[in-house]
């Protein structure tokens, strides 16, 4: 560990999820091409669809429903439905064929493990002191056996704007009923992560499991209160 501010008692912790507990991008990018894989064989007269047009769609509806911009489940389910409506397909079958590829890609994208030792690290740390997950993206916290560690979980979504904003901060801080800095916030992204929970008050702990952590690679706003070098060493602090 590596300290840049005195650590005071810790009563709660929340966790930042991907990025953090496992590297997100190589399983977005295999339920990406699974996805386009499953249109062709279930679909075929729409089987022409790449990854590209369903990345213009969600621009296209991104332009026309801002407010879903921070919820990537209605987003994605939102982009689906666009373009198969723009395909020809009527507004029942559009918006049929668009639950049964996002479920799909829903499942695909949270069919993973994560590291082993992370289970006994969160057993630990969940038997001494409530825990929260915050986090930008939309996994599926019971496949991928997380949820079991923690007494709440926020999506960024249409209700709660994606971090650095204080929206799930302080939700979080609400459900866990101690003082923001009470609080340690762990999670990879120096902005997201680290300067949004510093501006509300919150201690920070800054761990990366998607790759080497260099802090003067990164661009930080405000250094954490201490960088990890395993996720373990969090129970040290408890």
């Amino acid at each position: 560990m590596i300290f840049y501010r005195k650590i005071t008692p810790i009563k709660a912790m929340t966790f930042d999820i991907d990025d953090t507990f496992y590297n997100n991008w190589p399983y977005i990018k295999e339920a990406e091409q699974a996805l386009t894989h499953y249109i062709a064989d279930q679909y075929p007269s729409l089987g022409h669809i790449t990854w590209a047009d369903r990345l213009a769609a969600k621009e296209k509806v991104l332009t026309q429903r801002p407010e879903i911009a921070f919820d990537m489940c209605k987003l994605r389910l939102a982009t689906l439905e666009f373009l198969f409506s723009d395909l020809g397909l009527n507004p029942i079958e559009a918006s049929k064929t668009a639950q049964d590829c996002f479920a799909y890609f829903y499942f695909k994208r949270s069919d993973f493990t994560i590291n082993p030792e992370y289970h006994s690290t969160m057993s630990v740390l969940a038997s001494k002191i409530p825990l929260i997950a915050i986090t930008n993206g939309n996994v599926n916290m019971q496949q991928i056996g997380l949820a079991q560690y923690f007494t709440g979980v926020y999506h960024a979504s249409v209700e709660y704007k994606a971090k650095p904003h204080p929206d799930m901060f302080i939700a979080a801080q609400q459900d866990l009923l101690v003082s923001m800095q009470d609080i340690l916030h762990i999670g990879d992204c120096p902005i997201n992560d680290v300067w949004g929970a510093y501006k509300m008050g919150m201690q920070t702990a800054w761990y990366a499991d998607d790759r080497e952590m260099s802090i003067n690679q990164e661009k930080f706003r405000v250094l954490p209160s201490v960088q990890l070098t395993n996720l373990h060493e969090l129970v040290d602090l408890i």
